[in-house]
């Protein structure tokens, strides 16, 4: 397999053409007081699963810095969408959106089949397991999400 050469603040470094960022992260990680989350590659945004394939100058994005931070978030935004569909079920509800944030905490919007709203996770610690005060049908759901 061929290799290719990196630049990074560190010098320049060999790899094995076709290795992932994220492989290529793991040997700087120890310099970053932030989890490196994001690659910049000769100046343009790049995850850390894309596979490097020729000579570049890379930069590593972490946690610590906004664009980093962002990323993350997105992230973890994403994922709770993805979690409350896998739990609730696509067809039991037509839209779940993310508003805003509210200090450390989002604002979600969920809007069922007939059309009524719902705020839905206000803030960080809006569902802490406990049910009670919840309408009969989120007091089921909830028991089957943690069931699962």
């Amino acid at each position: 397999m061929s290799k290719i050469h990196l630049k990074t603040g560190k010098g320049c470094f060999t790899y094995e053409a076709g290795t992932t960022l994220e492989a290529i992260s793991r040997d700087f990680q120890e310099d970053y007081p932030h989890d490196i989350i994001l690659a910049r590659v000769d100046g343009k945004l790049a995850e850390l699963n894309s596979c490097m394939d020729r000579d570049a100058e890379i930069e590593f994005i972490t946690t610590g810095e906004a664009v980093g931070n962002e990323v993350y978030r997105r992230t973890a935004s994403m994922m709770m969408l993805k979690a409350f569909q896998d739990v609730v079920g696509r067809d039991n509800f037509e839209r779940l959106t993310v508003q805003y944030s509210l200090d450390r905490g989002y604002y979600c919007e969920l809007v069922s089949d007939s059309g009524d709203r719902e705020a839905v996770g206000q803030g960080e610690d809006a569902y802490d397991g406990d049910s009670a005060g919840k309408d009969a049908d989120h007091q089921e759901i909830f028991a089957e999400a943690r069931s699962n």
